[in-house]
């Protein structure tokens, strides 16, 4: 059970599960003449965090536009969106709740509302670098936001945003595999964990964390934060000398 599940646990009274069907079995898309809109058939509520508005993620005026990375909860069952692009909702109702202590928007959905004003988006590629910038360089994940979730992030960003990053995948996976780590241990990469134990959890570390981010000393002594660099070769050296460490050695 990850966090995310244990809040709505604590919350509901219930074991949750996700599964991607969720939303398909609590929605139906209706033909509105100029523009076709998705109603809710069950109640569900809605969470992403309160970051986003400050990242540029979502904007909240008199009704709530965020980027897809949303998590739908009805019933015992949970599933997440991944669309790089701005949904439109106007929610029953609306409360901040935190979840491992960070704020989070819940967003109540009675049935037989509006989930999606619309399933027509306009691309927008001045969006793709929030995204980046907020999910795969920090990274900030949301919290419902799995391995999975992390890696294909930006896959979708050339249909939804008009704006494709490079040919395949590939570059945002190996980041985004590099950053990922096991969260009972740091310095353990999350791929080689989840290997042996598919319900492991991932911690998720910036690019540029000093800490558990290099794994030799040149590195850990330059730039920023070099006293945490230090430290951190001191506590844990590296087992090998990299060729990077050779070359400037000679």
């Amino acid at each position: 059970m990850n966090v995310f599940e244990s809040y709505l646990k604590d919350r509901f009274g219930t074991v949750f599960k996700r599964d991607a069907q969720v939303v398909g079995g609590a929605t139906r898309t209706i033909d509105n003449g100029d523009h076709k809109m998705v109603m809710t058939t069950k109640e569900m509520y809605v969470y992403f965090p309160v970051r986003f508005v400050h990242a540029s993620l979502a904007f909240i005026e008199d009704r709530y536009r965020v980027c897809g990375y949303l998590s739908l909860v009805t019933g015992d069952k949970y599933a997440v969106l991944s669309i790089p692009n701005l949904v439109t909702m106007n929610p029953t109702s609306v409360s901040t709740v935190k979840i491992d202590e960070e704020d989070h928007y819940e967003l109540y959905f009675d049935s037989g509302v509006p989930l999606f004003d619309t399933t027509r988006l306009s691309k927008d590629s001045t969006l793709v670098y929030p995204i980046y910038n907020e999910l795969v360089s920090k990274p900030n994940m949301p919290i419902y936001f799995g391995y999975n979730d992390a890696l294909l992030c930006l896959q979708k960003a050339g249909k939804y945003a008009g704006l494709t990053l490079e040919k395949t995948n590939v570059a945002t996976e190996i980041i985004v595999a590099t950053t990922t780590r096991n969260a009972e241990d740091p310095r353990t990469m999350f791929r080689h964990v989840i290997m042996q134990n598919k319900n492991a959890n991932p911690a998720f570390f910036g690019l540029r964390n000093i800490q558990f981010g290099v794994s030799n000393l040149p590195t850990a002594i330059m730039g920023s934060y070099s006293d945490m660099g230090i430290d951190s070769i001191l506590v844990h050296p590296p087992k090998k000398l990299e060729k990077y460490e050779k070359l400037l050695r000679m």
